[in-house]
């Protein structure tokens, strides 16, 4: 895997810390000071699918390739499995509304 140099090391470090710190509009700030031929290096790439998740920018998020063994199956799996799971279980917690009917199994 090819290294990133250090003026781009630093944009990339500190995209990571803000997202880190959750403020994923800073990241996405710092990565697009990334030169333009190392925007396809793997690093960068998981950097953008995290902002982009946390943007809830979910068709975005399928468009960058994968790296490593994640395939795009598997990623657009686990991005609609994750909205589901928010719009069911969290949605409730920030609108103060609870579904009314009984949408859980009862346990046997």
């Amino acid at each position: 895997m090819k290294t990133i140099p250090l003026p781009d090391r630093h944009h990339l470090d500190s995209a990571e810390g803000w997202l880190g710190l959750g403020d994923h509009l800073s990241a996405n700030e710092e990565l697009d000071q990334i030169t333009a031929e190392l925007r396809a290096h793997p690093k960068v790439l998981e950097l953008w699918l995290q902002i982009y998740l946390m943007a809830e920018k979910w068709e975005a998020s399928v468009g960058i390739p994968p790296s490593g063994f994640v395939m795009p199956v598997t990623r657009m799996f686990f991005l609609k499995f994750f909205l589901m799971l928010t719009r069911i279980l969290i949605a409730p917690f920030a609108t103060g509304r609870w579904p009314t009917q009984n949408w859980l199994p009862p346990i046997k």
